[in-house]
Parts: structure tokens; sequence; C-alpha cells
């Protein structure tokens, strides 16, 4: 099965780093009830998945 040797090739990974970039992003959408951002991405066969944070402030910038 191909999700079984997706999972065996992940296992001998060393470093992480990598995969908290995107590769090959293909459609983005927004889940309003549960505030959550949901990227599909093809290249790493998975969908990235941001909750928002509640009581985000807007920050103060100099120009």
């Amino acid at each position: 099965m191909v999700a079984d040797d997706a999972l065996k090739r992940r296992r001998e990974v060393k470093d992480f780093q990598a995969e908290w970039r995107l590769r090959m992003p293909r459609a983005v959408a927004f889940d309003a009830p549960n505030s959550r951002l949901l990227i599909l991405d093809t290249q790493r066969s998975r969908i990235q998945i941001y909750n928002k944070l509640q009581h985000y402030v807007t920050p103060a910038r100099n120009l």
C-alpha cells in the first residue's frame, strides 16, 4: 500500500525542519465555524491546518 510505504520512508528522516514549509500548495480554504485555515500541499500529500488565535491583536507598526 502506498500510504504504508510513505510512513516507512518518513521514519527514516533525520531532520523534519523542511516539513515546516509548504511544497506545491494547490488549494486554500477557510473553515469559518472552526476558525481554521486549510492548505492542500500536494507534493507532501497532506493538508496543513492552521488554527486562528482567538484573541489576536493587530501589531502596531511604525511607518
